[in-house]
């Protein structure tokens, strides 16, 4: 008798917990939807609603403003990544569902809104990427723009600097401030749940959520989109570490910028109206060519239309120099190289630099890329692995000319300090910027059609993947 009591009393307080934990699942819905920030469809964001539910997800939240904001993330969250299983063929990259685990100390979880699409992603798919060719079951991406949805214990305890009035009222002064090793160069902000941020990953951002360290994202301008954002990071770095780091800048050089109207290109372009530098542009086609002269205001002259012929393209390369003044490139920014490396080269003045930080001209035209019995692999890029232009060390020195490579993703290999990386952001986002030009943009489910499209050479500007509310 004791024990059917025991008994019916545990179903009762079983049925109970059921009852109350199916309230629960009908309140987080409710909270879901009107509770939380929503990325609009042009890629602003929208203030977190009412909560019409009474009941609070488990969490750590706090009151800001009078609205009620999750300030970590405790647990692991399902989220949808496109994964290539197995690099070296398009088709491999799936749509899927896997947990993120919550932010580390010094890390933030973004909601992703927006995706930037690089050349990185297309050779990391295709299994010709260096930094992550052996890897499988691999989420590539490293350009993103996002809102904060949790940040990490350690970033949560940051203090930040109280200022008061002085008792005449008519000066700031100090009250508080924070610890030197909180206010170190290249830690960026302090950031805040709710936050719209852009940022850079070390692959990762094809994907509705991820994790990223504090160092690698900066706010968004207020009057920027989502879709801008997503454009502005990798690019932006790019064009700034390889033209003003490494070809260090100034007044009155000669810039060749090859791909000009991609999205390096086209900042490129910017730097040089920053520095006072004057570009010659190569791009693709007639309507590259004209969107350069109406939104830049380069001269028909300045303007080279890539040829087939390397020997064609040679010529113009150099009659566009010599219609400046004949003595030659002061910089070259090569992202395509092959074929069209010897002619700019060649055109370099003495003590001129040719930066190299992309290969397109390798880009196998189908959906197969690193794969050993693809016809592709055999007829289109071994034959231009084995025909690649080489130099001899010995004549560089009485040329006085200098080659440098450099790729970004390489300040985030877990050995060098990410405030590197983080500094670079900072001197670059001290210049204003004209906001990122987006060419096109697809649906989170059309990625691997977004890809094709990026690699045909079509794009103009930035291909951006928009990542849906679902």
């Amino acid at each position: 008798m004791a024990c059917r009591t025991v008994f019916m009393a545990m179903a009762c307080l079983f049925l109970e917990g059921a009852e109350a934990w199916s309230l629960l699942r009908i309140s987080l819905p409710s909270w879901t939807e009107h509770g939380r920030q929503a990325c609009t469809a042009d890629g602003r964001h929208q203030g977190w609603g009412n909560q019409r539910s009474g009941m609070m997800p488990l969490g750590s939240w706090a009151r800001r403003g009078g609205r009620t904001i999750r300030m970590s993330g405790d647990a692991e969250i399902e989220r949808e990544v496109w994964m290539i299983e197995k690099p070296g063929n398009l088709k491999h990259l799936q749509k899927k569902k896997d947990m993120l685990p919550p932010p580390g100390p010094d890390e933030v979880r973004v909601r992703v809104c927006a995706i930037g699409l690089n050349f990185a992603d297309v050779f990391t798919v295709l299994g010709m990427y260096d930094a992550a060719s052996s890897k499988e079951n691999l989420v590539p991406g490293l350009e993103f723009s996002g809102v904060v949805e949790a940040i990490g214990d350690r970033l949560q305890n940051r203090k930040s600097a109280i200022v008061s009035r002085s008792p005449d009222g008519k000066r700031n002064v100090l009250v508080s401030s924070p610890e030197p090793s909180q206010t170190k160069e290249g830690d960026g902000q302090k950031i805040r749940v709710g936050d719209r941020v852009m940022g850079f990953s070390r692959f990762g951002s094809f994907s509705t959520h991820l994790n990223v360290g504090s160092s690698y994202i900066r706010p968004i301008p207020d009057d920027w989109t989502f879709q801008q954002g997503a454009s502005f990071v990798v690019q932006g770095l790019t064009a700034w570490y390889g033209l003003v780091e490494l070809g260090q800048a100034q007044a009155g050089k000669r810039v060749l910028i090859h791909s000009a109207a991609g999205g390096v290109g086209l900042f490129c372009l910017q730097i040089c109206r920053l520095f006072d530098m004057t570009p010659v542009a190569i791009v693709g086609s007639e309507e590259k060519s004209a969107l350069l002269a109406e939104t830049y205001g380069l001269e028909k002259s300045q303007i080279v239309i890539r040829k087939q012929s390397p020997r064609r393209f040679k010529e113009d390369v150099i009659g566009a120099c010599q219609l400046l003044d004949g003595k030659g490139y002061d910089v070259i920014m090569d992202s395509v190289a092959g074929k069209y490396f010897s002619p700019g080269y060649e055109s370099l003045s003495p003590q001129g630099r040719h930066v190299l930080f992309g290969a397109a001209s390798y880009t196998p035209r189908g959906d197969l890329g690193k794969v050993w019995w693809s016809l592709e692999f055999w007829r289109s890029i071994v034959p231009k692995f084995l025909s690649r232009p080489k130099l001899d060390v010995q004549k560089m020195i009485g040329q006085n000319k200098a080659v440098l490579g450099f790729n970004l993703i390489w300040l985030t290999d877990g050995e060098t300090d990410p405030k590197v990386l983080g500094l670079l952001m900072d001197q670059m986002l001290q210049r204003r910027w004209n906001p990122p030009m987006v060419g096109a943009e697809f649906r989170f489910d059309e990625m691997p059609e977004a890809l094709r499209f990026f690699k045909s050479g079509r794009s103009v500007g930035k291909v951006v993947v928009n990542v849906s509310e679902e």
